[in-house]
């Protein structure tokens, strides 16, 4: 998976000689820039991991189905505890090498390649593809609105709240297994045993007292394109 140095000859989805040479699995319809994203993402150290997602029996007899459809309903995300995908590393590396954004008349929208044809995405499509149901809220952005000195000492039984907190430090099982879900998924975490910021302020949105709604669409994206210009992790 590693981009290839080495001489090859009629290797198919290989880029020719006045572009890199990049093994893209047969694919034939990549820009030059497509085909460096793609040399990146298969770049030694890299790794796609396989999809992770919720066992609706494990959480029933844990006792935690309830809790966690509340949390995750609060900000639209119920849908994704019946999410269940096979990961499949060639249309990952196409889709992440190929994804760019736009907007018209009908809202943003997103393109990306899929079989080597070009797809094109609303956000709202997007959002249906998931099974979300949310709308957007910018409180959850507005400077003040959130603290995470509180917020974090409030489920943790008075804990401070530093930049490197553990998520084990989160004695209810219901937060720390909605957060191990959306850091491993929606945030492309490879092992969140951190709680960053931004991590802890979608857990307080999801409970009663968090003010406004994240946009998961933007955000996952954001983090779809980050990883085409990264060098190494999963």
């Amino acid at each position: 998976m590693a981009s290839s140095s080495r001489k090859r000859r009629n290797v198919p989805g290989a880029s020719s000689s006045r572009g890199p040479r990049v093994d893209t699995m047969g694919l034939q319809n990549l820009t030059n820039d497509q085909k460096l994203n793609w040399e990146r993402l298969t770049k030694p150290g890299r790794a796609i991991q396989e999809t992770k997602f919720a066992d609706p029996i494990a959480l029933r007899e844990l006792g935690l189905r309830a809790p966690v459809q509340r949390l995750m309903g609060k900000v639209g995300l119920q849908g994704f505890l019946n999410y269940e995908v096979r990961t499949y590393e060639r249309y990952t590396l196409e889709f992440l090498s190929t994804l760019t954004k736009g907007g018209d008349e009908e809202g943003p929208f997103i393109t990306f390649h899929l079989n080597d044809d070009e797809q094109k995405m609303y956000y709202n499509e997007v959002k249906e593809a998931f099974g979300w149901d949310y709308v957007a809220d910018d409180d959850f952005l507005a400077p003040g609105v959130f603290n995470e000195a509180i917020f974090y000492g409030h489920i943790t039984n008075g804990s401070v709240w530093h930049a490197r907190c553990k998520s084990s430090s989160i004695p209810h099982p219901a937060l720390r297994f909605v957060h191990r879900l959306i850091a491993m998924t929606l945030f492309c975490h490879g092992e969140p045993t951190h709680l960053p910021k931004f991590d802890l302020k979608c857990l307080w949105a999801m409970t009663p007292e968090g003010v406004g709604c994240p946009d998961w669409v933007e955000f996952l994206l954001q983090i779809a394109w980050s990883c085409q210009g990264k060098r190494k992790g999963r």
